[in-house]
């Protein structure tokens, strides 16, 4: 069988709108470089098979193959991981969600570091709390020290690239499934698979492309996500992202609780104000999560566990009066980082109370967002 280089493997499940838009993009990049696309689709219909098959019309390096519609999300997400579902041997293995694609200078940053010889190219997005005082990462480091800085990263299906013959060299679906998955789920088994794949090499070779709006971002199609529509968000984090992290080997025992934290401190999660109402904590029906959760609270978010509980309980009172003596602050020292990442983290303020009412506050409000934008895409 003949060795390609890389290959790309999409999850898709009854998006062939999205899979339209975004698969013409992968095309161009695929004539001119020459690797090879994998749509595994679990739609119970042809929609999306039939959309697939026109654009093999234009390459041969575009494959369809359907998987099992009642198979569970994370069972399906494996099935690349076994080189047995593709047609080709490869060196590297890239899985990527159904609306993402990259521009071509990223994919150019990427075959220089694949060319180049790694076991893993991790894709990094900027993290938000280190916009304007974290590291950026384009070097080498210990596998320790990546998972304790990168394991959020990695969650996101689309962050990592896996040498197949060492990372996923022995890759067994059975030792993933038995030691991370939890009531038969998992919610994050590529990581598992990554970090415990990982963790049976001596000195992997793992490299770091840092991005950012000017550094090759990979584009990304709007679609729903549904875990924000209940308390799942609650549960997959609180729960099972914890779970999963101390099944991990013992060589990462230092570190798991960094790992943890960082992921679930993240603004969009627990981190934050906005977090906390975009994940329902405030719903009764979402108390047997975040209870639990609030008798650690420190384990998962630097918001001030009164606020956090004040919360949960429908009450925004004191997140109101904690904003408004941090802005306050902040504007009197002249502190715009500080004010900037305040801002970026409560936009709830604008919505739910009349603190933008008054034009003086808006102002400085908007230009603070602006400036973070900013920061975040130099």
């Amino acid at each position: 069988m003949d060795k390609r280089f890389l290959a790309v493997c999409v999850m898709t499940y009854k998006h062939p709108d999205t899979v339209d838009t975004v698969l013409g993009y992968w095309v161009q990049m695929i004539k001119e470089l020459g690797f090879d696309i994998y749509y595994f689709d679990s739609s119970p219909d042809d929609d999306t098979e039939k959309i697939v098959k026109k654009y093999q019309q234009e390459s041969k390096h575009v494959f369809y193959i359907r998987i099992p519609s009642e198979m569970s999300p994370d069972d399906k997400f494996l099935i690349p991981y076994d080189r047995s579902a593709l047609q080709y041997e490869y060196s590297y293995f890239w899985p990527v969600k159904d609306r993402s694609f990259p521009d071509v200078s990223l994919i150019v940053n990427i075959y220089q570091k694949l060319l180049a010889g790694c076991d893993v190219l991790e894709l990094n997005t900027q993290y938000a709390n280190e916009v304007f005082f974290g590291n950026r990462y384009d070097s080498g480091m210990s596998v320790t020290d990546f998972y304790r800085d990168f394991a959020w990263d990695a969650t996101d299906f689309i962050a990592t690239i896996y040498n197949y013959d060492t990372v996923l060299a022995e890759f067994d679906w059975n030792e993933i499934h038995e030691r991370y998955f939890f009531n038969e789920k998992c919610y994050f088994p590529h990581t598992a698979a990554l970090f415990h794949n990982l963790a049976k090499l001596e000195n992997p070779n793992i490299q770091v492309l840092t991005m950012g709006e000017n550094n090759n971002t990979l584009k990304s199609m709007e679609t729903k996500s549904m875990w924000r529509d209940c308390n799942a968000g609650i549960d997959i984090f609180g729960n099972y992202w914890p779970k999963v992290n101390y099944a991990l080997p013992s060589i990462y025992d230092d570190y798991k609780m960094a790992a943890i934290r960082k992921e679930t401190n993240h603004p969009v999660l627990f981190g934050s104000v906005d977090g906390l109402i975009s994940l329902h904590f405030s719903d009764p029906d979402s108390h047997k999560y975040s209870d639990p959760m609030l008798s650690h609270w420190e384990d998962f978010s630097d918001v001030p566990v009164e606020i956090a509980r004040d919360i949960s309980n429908g009450s925004f009172d004191s997140a109101y009066a904690d904003f408004v003596r941090k802005f306050e602050r902040y504007v009197k020292a002249g502190d715009r980082e500080a004010l900037a990442m305040l801002c970026h983290t409560n936009t709830w303020i604008k919505i739910y109370t009349p603190f933008c009412n008054d034009s003086e506050n808006a102002r400085i409000f908007e230009d603070s967002l602006q400036y973070f934008d900013e920061a975040a895409n130099r």
